[in-house]
């Protein structure tokens, strides 16, 4: 059993590489229909197909690495001195892998700046 999980270990960014290459292409078929699409893609449309396999190519792959990460980790430690980070690391990895990280950072992002900007007194929130 052990041995099958080094194999998967070893193999996983090769995996991981493979299918961000088919979420790159096919994200926008996934999450977007063909109304959606259409209007999205209606000016500069090549421009527009290469941000968004970028996007979600890096976003899927990234969450590919760090659930590599975590199995690496995984392996070289007791159960018991797992850390909220390696919790954190396994969570961005899903998170990565099911193609919700570029939301989730911009979410982070914008909230971040809306409590800085709260903490400061730099006027109105967008809300």
């Amino acid at each position: 059993m052990r041995y099958l999980f080094f194999c998967v270990i070893d193999n996983i960014l090769l995996i991981g590489f493979i299918v961000s290459i088919f979420y790159g292409l096919f994200a926008d078929k996934i999450f977007w229909d063909k109304e959606q699409r259409s209007k999205h893609y209606k000016e500069s449309s090549y421009l527009k197909h290469i941000q968004q396999f970028w996007l979600n190519f890096v976003g899927s792959f990234v969450g590919w690495f760090f659930i590599y990460l975590f199995l690496n980790i995984l392996l070289r430690i007791r159960l018991s001195e797992l850390s909220i980070t390696h919790i954190l690391l396994l969570e961005f990895g899903i998170i990565g892998i099911v193609g919700w990280l570029p939301m989730t950072l911009l979410g982070v992002a914008t909230s971040l700046g809306e409590i800085v900007r709260k903490l400061l007194g730099l006027g109105k929130s967008k809300e």
